[in-house]
């Protein structure tokens, strides 16, 4: 009898702690302040100079694209370049870092901790299984069978919980505002309803009435790298607008009259749809991948739109920017497909995952293309005033040996790699960036130097 109360006991205490865990949700703004939050503008670019503008995206892929933007990282760490008469590494030159799914753990890193990620980023990411780490949680810890049987708690939850404890040390954005230092990060998620995507910024909750700083920094990781099917979703609280908010000017006006340009016209009906009183209350967040798998929405709204909170057209056109370098860190993988040597049809799994990879891709080779389209325009038109262009992308498919390509295409998008993998895509993310011609004339006009990476493990051991 005295066994059979206690084990009741546990039962209700572990229901108990299901029931009063709630998720902690984004709080509203107290008052508006257009000027207020981690918005670009709010960062200081001491150290960093105005005419030379560098923009980093780090794509999808799990522990695949963490490894290889690392490597991107070091081995801008190790790159000094002379601007305005003062030489310094081309790491502290980064103003922007917009990233997605498994790049946001980079991304995100660095910004929290700037060269910290030196140190400890292997040991609390990279070499770190995670998946194994969540799922363990998910079966182990008895408390957490109850929270996950409700609606209003999930695994992507659970992650969030672990991103936070053990990798983000529970920083949340108040901490980046206080830092007030570049780069500044975008952490790009999906929104679900609109099939579009969504940026943690104060700029992006303003129009949910609510206050960035209050969220933590591996919240926006989790919904960035929110895989459907694997990691459930992030759920955010809408907030009606009070009466002192004032929408961006350019959404009224876009809307009001109509635009030629339907991208334009489109991303102010997104945006309007977030401040109808009571219409969306909750916004719920997948995957950035969904939508743009190499976070580059923003960069090209910065590029080609005054409209943008940190548009690098207004920088140029106040000839405050002379050199503008985007590199793209795109760690997409391309499974082998072999149902072309045989007559049996495809399984209806491979039709579904082939089905979804075809939409990603052609959205990725869009983007890629709109880039270099926008650069090019730009470069005619601002050529007079002496700016310059330099578009890097840092992909498997630039590699020339098609072996190390199905290596490298073949590695999993997954939470846990062997070390020997992560090794390898560090060392050839500093490589393909190095050798890159776009990387070497940048090297050439600035009067720069870098030398490869250097491996970390023994060769014996790799």
């Amino acid at each position: 009898m005295t066994k059979r109360l206690s084990f009741s006991c546990v039962a209700v205490a572990l229901f108990t702690v299901g029931c009063v865990t709630p998720v902690e949700f984004n709080a509203p703004l107290s008052r508006f302040d257009p000027t207020g939050g981690y918005r670009f503008k709010n960062l200081h670019s001491e150290g960093n100079s105005d005419e030379l503008f560098v923009i980093l995206t780090f794509s999808g892929g799990g522990t695949r694209a963490a490894a290889l933007s690392y490597g991107v990282l070091e081995q801008l760490k190790g790159t000094t370049v002379n601007v305005g008469g003062v030489e310094r590494r081309l790491l502290d030159e980064v103003d922007v870092i917009s990233t997605v799914s498994g790049g946001s753990f980079t991304g995100a890193y660095y910004a929290a901790f700037g060269d910290r990620i030196f140190e400890d980023f292997h040991e609390k990411v990279l070499n770190k299984p995670i998946r194994s780490a969540i799922v363990n949680r998910v079966l182990f810890l008895p408390h957490n069978w109850f929270r996950l049987g409700s609606a209003k708690f999930d695994v992507g939850d659970l992650a969030e919980r672990y991103y936070a404890k053990h990798i983000f040390d529970e920083m949340r954005f108040q901490g980046l505002v206080t830092a007030g230092r570049r780069p500044f990060l975008i952490v790009n998620a999906t929104d679900m309803t609109l099939t579009a995507p969504f940026e943690f910024t104060q700029d992006q909750f303003d129009l949910l009435y609510s206050d960035l700083g209050s969220v933590p920094v591996s919240k926006a990781v989790a919904a960035s790298a929110a895989l459907p099917c694997v990691l459930a979703g992030i759920v955010l609280r809408n907030y009606d607008c009070r009466p002192d908010f004032t929408a961006p000017g350019w959404i009224a006006a876009v809307l009001q009259r109509g635009d030629s340009d339907l991208r334009r016209w489109e991303k102010a009906r997104q945006a309007e749809s977030y401040t109808r009183p009571g219409e969306r209350p909750y916004i719920h967040l997948l995957d950035g991948g969904l939508v743009d798998n190499l976070g580059l929405e923003p960069v090209l709204c910065s590029l080609d739109s005054e409209d943008s909170p940190w548009s690098v057209r207004n920088m140029l056109l106040e000839k405050r920017v002379k050199k503008v370098v985007i590199i793209v860190v795109n760690a997409g993988n391309k499974s082998q497909r072999l149902w072309d040597k045989g007559v049996d049809r495809p399984t209806v799994a491979e039709m579904f995952i082939t089905s979804i990879q075809a939409m990603q891709d052609s959205k990725t080779f869009e983007l890629r293309a709109r880039l270099n389209e926008v650069c090019g325009q730009l470069q005619k038109e601002f050529a007079p005033d002496g700016v310059k262009f330099y578009v890097t992308e840092v992909s498997f498919d630039r590699m020339a040996s098609m072996s190390a390509q199905r290596y490298f295409h073949g590695l999993p998008t997954d939470l846990q790699l062997p070390k020997k993998a992560v090794e390898d895509l560090r060392l050839v993310g500093g490589r393909l960036l190095l050798e890159s011609e776009e990387y070497q004339e940048l090297l050439r006009d600035l009067g720069g130097s870098a030398a490869p990476l250097e491996p970390k493990m023994p060769r014996e051991r790799r």
